[in-house]
């Protein structure tokens, strides 16, 4: 887990995004823009969340930022020998230090759109991802 787990971001189900955008299409005033979010949680939330979802306890090791760090390097070599994505970037890093806190309350109250809850949504994606 990176950090102290203590990292807030926003996550959002698919479909609330795509009937997002057809509500704004529908209902959306000229010029506007409505952020399509959904919870806001801590890596630690997420994670417990996801495991709950799961039916899957897993034990969570945080890694500071500081070594992560020393993991750029090796990633970046084994990603050019073997011309995948490397694991970690130094991007992925400044992403997971800051909160990403959104508010979806405009889109709420002017376009009617809903989020699902975060729990919910990893359940529908763990069954859509079984059926496949």
């Amino acid at each position: 887990m990176p950090g102290d787990g203590r990292t807030v971001g926003n996550y959002v189900y698919i479909e609330d995004v795509t009937e997002g955008h057809i509500l704004a299409a529908l209902h959306g005033k000229n010029g506007e823009r409505y952020i399509l979010g959904g919870e806001n949680l801590s890596f630690r939330d997420f994670f417990d969340k996801t495991g709950e979802a799961a039916g899957k306890k897993r034990k969570l090791f945080s890694i500071s930022f500081n070594t992560a760090e020393l993991f750029l390097k090796p990633a970046a070599i084994i990603s050019r020998l073997s011309g995948k994505t490397p694991l970690i970037t130094s991007e992925w890093i400044n992403k997971y230090q800051n909160d990403a806190i959104l508010s979806s309350e405009k889109a709420i109250n002017e376009l009617g759109y809903k989020i699902t809850p975060f729990i919910d949504g990893v359940r529908k994606t763990i069954k859509w991802l079984k059926s496949k």
